[in-house]
This record gives C-alpha cells, structure tokens and sequence, in this order.
C-alpha cells in the first residue's frame, strides 16, 4: 500500500523539499540514503535539547508527504525524523531485509540531526515512534528489537492485536492507534484500543475521519495535535 506521492529520483525530491522550505518556517532537510530521500525537520525552540520523533512510511512510498504532514504537530517540541526504508521498491521504499538495515535507517537520521545541531538531540530521552501501513509493522518491530528506546508509539492503519504486557516489555508507557473509517483495519485496531484499555493500559483510539487507508485526518476527523502532544507527554 502505497503511503504517499513519490519521487521520480533523489534530486527531484531535494527540490520538492526547497520548496516547501520556502513555505514554511520549518523546512524538511534532506538526508542522502541508498533509496529515496529522508528528511529531518528542526524544532522551533533549540534552546534546550530535544527529543526525537520517528515516522515510518508504507509500503513501496517515501517519507516526504508524511513528513510534511506530522511536522505541524511533531515539529513544534521534538525533532521530527523520517526515514526511507532500506530497500528499493517501485520507485520507493520497502522496510524489508535484515534488522540491522532497518534500525541503521532511523539511526542515519538521528545522527543527521545530531550533525544539523550538536547539543540540541535529546538522545538519552525516549523518543516516539510514528507508523503507518506497513511502517506501522515495522514500527512494532523496532519498538521490540529496541526495548526502552521508544516511550510512546503511534500505529496507523495496521492489523495488530497488542497486549499490556508486549508494550511494557518493550519499554512503551502510552499508545495511539489510528484508523480512517473506510480503512479495512479500523476495526481491528478499535477494538485492540478497547482491550487495552481493559487491560489498564494508557491508549487512545485516534478516528481520522471519513478517510480511507491514510494517516491524515479528514473530515469529520479527531485530528493528531492533542494525540501526538499526550504521547510525548508520557514519561
């Protein structure tokens, strides 16, 4: 499932970002990668270090799109990172392969940042971790393979069955499911929001409204503001 428009080849895609760097006070820096561009977004206030918030990307897409959509919300307190998955995938990107790829993907970001303001990348602090089809997949992975790295996570458009005790193994202390009301796995994860819920676990369920397979909200739609800010609040 595709997550967003693409690229036609890497230099398109720094102009794309140049543009819209013009039209905002916070512009998407690229970040060079083996397949499409990855792109970090700087917080507003650098007075202080700042944690990190990670976005996966569906299936054979970029990050470009998403990137440009969360860092309205993201942006404002955390350095948003988006990544490009590992592998080529029809003029994308697939997050497939060995694990040490995947992680290293995410892991070049950060160090861009770290690079882009030394002092200014909270690595220490537990960041948030953002998926969306696919990515939402791989998200749970890393959040796994990475115990106690990621405080907050956030899967959208996926079919998963997560339980308490699989989260605070994995170091997580709240979480976000997400769905449009024409996604095929809306049900699933509304339901999963609900169990967990009965399990004592801090969730919410965030409905995009009256939207297909996609992480933006639309109308009618609950919007990700209020529900990104309560997961980077959990400590």
């Amino acid at each position: 499932m595709r997550s967003t428009p693409r690229c036609a080849c890497a230099l398109a895609c720094v102009a794309l970002a140049s543009t819209t760097a013009a039209q905002s006070l916070r512009a998407l820096e690229p970040v060079a990668t083996p397949t499409t561009p990855a792109f970090v977004v700087r917080p507003d206030d650098l007075s202080v270090a700042r944690p990190i918030a990670v976005y996966l990307h569906g299936l054979c897409g970029g990050p470009e799109a998403g990137c440009r959509y969360f860092r309205r919300v993201v942006g404002e307190r955390a350095w948003l990172l988006c990544p490009s998955a590992p592998r080529a995938c029809g003029g994308g990107a697939t997050w497939q392969g060995p694990m040490r790829d995947r992680l290293g993907a995410v892991e070049r970001v950060v160090a861009a940042a770290a690079r882009r303001s030394p002092g200014g990348v909270d690595r220490a602090r537990p960041g948030v971790l953002i998926g969306f089809s696919q990515g939402a997949y791989e998200a749970w992975r890393q959040v796994r393979a990475t115990p106690g790295r990621w405080r907050g996570a956030a899967f959208i458009g996926a079919y998963l069955h997560l339980r308490r005790a699989q989260l605070e193994a994995a170091g997580v202390r709240r979480l976000v499911l997400a769905a449009g009301r024409r996604d095929i796995t809306r049900a699933t994860l509304a339901a999963n929001a609900e169990s967990l819920r009965a399990e004592g676990f801090p969730v919410r369920f965030v409905d995009l409204g009256a939207v297909g397979h996609t992480y933006a909200a639309g109308r009618g739609g609950s919007g990700w503001r209020e529900a990104l800010a309560w997961l980077s609040e959990g400590e």
